[in-house]
């Protein structure tokens, strides 16, 4: 999705104008948007870039995959629960770091 979201300007200024009302992805793209060039939609767009503010992820895919591994193997297998959720916790902070670096 690197490719629409990120390298694709005229795209994300053709979704913002044919698609309702959606800020680019990119703030330096919102003139060329017509529906968030001016009037409210300026003012709108402007409150998300001035104020908002991405959280951090908490989980991903690959956090799920070790939760569910480390469940699978204590459920069906009889592992040891402290073993496989400390694995698990493992990967999901190394995963966790890696995304929100």
């Amino acid at each position: 999705m690197k490719w629409l979201w990120v390298d694709s300007d005229d795209r994300q200024v053709e979704f913002s104008n044919a698609f309702g009302v959606h800020l680019p992805a990119k703030p330096a793209l919102l003139p060329r948007a017509t529906k968030v060039a001016a009037g409210p939609g300026q003012d709108a767009a402007s409150f998300v870039t001035d104020f908002g503010r991405a959280n951090a992820l908490f989980w991903t895919s690959a956090s799920g995959d070790a939760y569910a591994t480390a469940l699978s193997n204590v459920v069906k297998n009889g592992a040891d629960p402290a073993t496989e959720f400390g694995a698990a916790a493992s990967k999901v902070n190394a995963e966790l770091a890696r995304v929100n670096a």
